[in-house]
C-alpha cells in the first residue's frame, strides 16, 4: 500500500496560540513525521497557550494518528496548555476521533471557531 505524506503547517495565530495544520494521510510513516513538528511546536510554548491542530484537510486518518494526537494531547496537558482539534464534521477523522474517544478533546468544525470559543 502506498503511502501518502501528510504535511504540517505550524503558525502562530493571534495571541498565544499556535495553529498546527496537518493536510494529507496520517498514516505509519507519515505519523512520525508530522510527530516530530508537533512535539517541538508545543515544547516551545509558554503555558496556558492554545495548541489548536487543524485536521480538516486529513483525508486519511490511521491509528498512528489516533496514536499521535493522544501523546501530544497528554504533553499539552502535562505543560499546562490547552488543546483544541478542528474536525470536518461527518468526515472519516471525525469518526475515527469519536471511535478512538478522543472527542473529550475539545473539537470544532472551523478553524475561526477553535481560536474564539
Amino acid at each position: 500500500m502506498e503511502s501518502s505524506n501528510a504535511h504540517v503547517t505550524v503558525t502562530a495565530s493571534s495571541g498565544a496560540a499556535v495553529v498546527l495544520t496537518i493536510d494529507g494521510a496520517l498514516d505509519a510513516v507519515s505519523s512520525s513525521a508530522a510527530g516530530e513538528s508537533l512535539r517541538e511546536a508545543v515544547d516551545s510554548l509558554p503555558p496556558p497557550s492554545l495548541v489548536v491542530v487543524d485536521l480538516s484537510t486529513v483525508g486519511f486518518f490511521a491509528a498512528a494518528g489516533v496514536h499521535l494526537l493522544a501523546e501530544v494531547a497528554n504533553a499539552c496537558t502535562r505543560r499546562g496548555l490547552r488543546m483544541r482539534l478542528v474536525v470536518a464534521p461527518e468526515s472519516v477523522v471525525a469518526r475515527v476521533v469519536r471511535i478512538a474517544r478522543l472527542d473529550d478533546l475539545p473539537t470544532y468544525p472551523t478553524l475561526a471557531d477553535a481560536l474564539h470559543n
